[in-house]
């Protein structure tokens, strides 16, 4: 599935595809709630991207603007998270899987919320009592001038 617009708004509701996803919007936001997707590319040059989803690979990116992610199944996920000027929000729902965060920020702060725990110098926040190095959900979140902050989800 394939959706470009160049002003105004791409949503997605309720949509499971075996097939890949890619949004392009050049001016206005991407909204994505409930989406099952082998692989998910959503990118806006000027707008913010809420996303409630599950994808195998997941690209989500914005020049200006926020993010805001949710998965909402317990499948294997590696998900691209980037906004040159913007925050990122990350809900932690800890399932089955164990999680694994990367959070680079050049200019701003990373606060963790989540029952992640960060590992010692390092800008990574893993589930506490888990193999985080076989199947799990993997994030990494990067910001130019914004914050990252990673929330507990229930």
């Amino acid at each position: 599935m394939n959706l470009s617009t160049e002003t105004g708004s791409i949503n997605l509701e309720n949509v499971q595809s075996e097939n890949d996803i890619v949004l392009n919007n050049e001016n206005g936001n991407i909204g994505l709630s409930n989406v099952t997707s082998q692989k998910l590319k959503a990118y806006t040059e000027k707008g913010n991207i809420s996303a409630s989803l599950a994808t195998r690979a997941g690209d989500i990116s914005t020049e200006l603007g926020s993010i805001k992610f949710k998965t909402i199944k317990d499948i294997p996920q590696n998900i691209k998270l980037s906004s040159e000027l913007g925050s990122i929000k990350i809900d932690v729902k800890e399932m089955g899987l164990p999680w694994m965060v990367t959070a680079r920020v050049d200019l701003g702060s990373v606060k963790n919320n989540s029952g992640l725990k960060r590992l010692k110098k390092e800008k990574r926040f893993v589930s506490v009592g888990k193999d985080v190095y076989n199947e799990r959900i993997e994030v990494h979140a990067t910001t130019d001038l914004g914050s990252i902050t990673l929330n507990s989800h229930s």
